[in-house]
């Protein structure tokens, strides 16, 4: 039998159904971005478009920079990079810079990095690495469980703690997925569960802030207080029906136009999406995703070791999550936990963290005939 040697050609090597999918992704994000910022001028949003593409800019640098690197240099550096960005959690904690009540950034010259967002790259990394250890062809039980569980606990605590609440439960639902990617014994599973729901009363009194009680309250109830602690959920949700089946069109939304929607750039993008571009702009949107995370998938089962499979899992979930949560919480359907939506909504930190993060994808899918 002959084996085929890897081929030399950038081109074919690279898989340029991913790139054309984030590109894609991409181009619509900056459309809808572009009319949030739209007639902006007096709250000093009018530069956040041109601030969105420079840091895609530099995402893409990261992305193809990531893509050329072996997925064997990326396992030698998962726990460094882990041990690092817990140390950026704790120095944000105590030299962070505050915004609306939260310490989530450290301030670097002129840039201001959320330690979070690439908390959640490191997390998938330090997993994959350790998961790939232990034999796939059993699964966990509890006494292997003991070191996933210290390495997920220890960031959540210290992102609960500035407060994040989004933040740390997306890294909390990345672990969950690629533990459940793994298998899991049924005993542990269902002690899980049951664990859950004793320390859900605890977490409530104990862990949650009054105003991330409010939210949740809120979420139950949102015209209990419309014009506190509900009107973000309430002028979204109106901002989406509105849209209808076509939309108002682009740079129409009375809603965002007239700036009742509240961080229409960031948190709440897609209720500017909904609005302008309506129920066919949203399928549009989700049917992206979709396209994006089948592509994923479709590496992670042709990939040829653990580590790169469980990675492409962890990326998977870390962009899945964020989607998923961001839309139920503008739709309504979850409480609001200040979570961005990938490719969409504005932040530096949170672009350069996801091309990171699909670098490291591309890498497994550009390396796959070497590693």
């Amino acid at each position: 039998m002959i084996l085929q040697q890897p081929t030399t050609n950038i081109l074919y090597r690279l898989n340029l159904k991913l790139i054309f999918t984030i590109i894609a992704l991409q181009i619509f994000g900056l459309i809808v971005l572009y009319s949030a910022s739209y007639n902006s001028l007096k709250i000093g949003l009018e530069i956040i478009f041109f601030k969105q593409l420079a840091w895609m800019s530099i995402g893409w640098i990261c992305f193809f920079i990531f893509t050329f690197i072996q997925p064997k240099v990326f396992f030698k550096l998962a726990y460094p990079l882990y041990f690092f960005n817990i140390l950026l959690l704790i120095i944000t904690l105590k030299e962070g810079v505050s915004f609306y009540g939260a310490k989530r950034w450290l301030k670097i010259f002129s840039f201001y990095l959320q330690s979070s967002e690439i908390m959640k790259l490191s997390i998938v990394l330090v997993l994959a690495k350790l998961l790939s250890t232990y034999n796939i062809n059993n699964k966990l039980n509890f006494k292997q469980l003991i070191k996933p569980l210290i390495l997920l606990v220890l960031p959540f605590l210290l992102i609960i703690k500035q407060p994040d609440l989004g933040t740390a439960l997306i890294i909390l639902s990345i672990g969950a997925s690629m533990l459940i990617f793994f298998t899991l014994e049924y005993k542990v599973i269902i002690i899980t569960g049951i664990s859950i729901l004793i320390c859900t009363p605890l977490a409530w009194n104990f862990v949650l802030k009054p105003y991330q009680q409010k939210r949740i309250i809120t979420f139950i109830q949102p015209h209990k207080d419309p014009k506190g602690i509900g009107y973000n959920s309430i002028q979204s949700q109106i901002a989406i029906g509105s849209g209808q089946i076509y939309g108002k069109g682009f740079k129409k939304g009375t809603q965002s136009q007239l700036h009742f929607i509240p961080e229409r750039h960031s948190d709440f993008i897609f209720s500017v999406l909904s609005e302008e571009f309506g129920f066919i702009g949203s399928c549009l949107c989700i049917f992206l995703f979709f396209l994006l995370f089948s592509i994923c998938l479709q590496i992670a089962v042709t990939s040829l070791s653990g580590f790169s499979s469980l990675c492409v899992i962890g990326v998977t979930s870390f962009i899945f999550w964020q989607v998923f949560i961001n839309i139920g919480m503008v739709t309504g359907i979850l409480p609001i936990v200040g979570t961005p939506l990938p490719f969409f909504s504005y932040g530096g930190s949170s672009i350069i963290s996801i091309s990171a993060a699909l670098g490291i994808l591309s890498s497994i899918s550009y390396h796959m005939r070497i590693f």
